[in-house]
């Protein structure tokens, strides 16, 4: 087993999270950045909620884990209706 260098671990997978070319922990304080992102981790849903507060855009990362596949991730993108 190899051991991760990520910052997150998210249900039971290694997660990496770049906020301007920085990598961040998902429950990192976000005000000094120029955009204004909202991130949310619900575990027991296994969802990262990543919204984009000035343009609505909304991701939700849903991270699963198998014994066969090994850690994936499906990735929903939510533009607004005026985008």
């Amino acid at each position: 087993t190899q051991a991760s260098s990520s910052l997150n671990t998210f249900n039971g997978c290694p997660i990496d999270f770049y906020v301007d070319g920085s990598a961040r922990q998902l429950d990192a304080d976000l005000s000094g950045i120029d955009a204004s992102i909202s991130v949310s981790a619900y575990e027991d849903e296994d969802t990262i909620k990543i919204k984009h507060d000035d343009t609505l855009l909304t991701l939700n990362v849903t991270v699963a884990k198998s014994t066969s596949l090994g850690c994936h991730i499906m990735v929903q993108v939510t533009l607004p209706g005026l985008f």
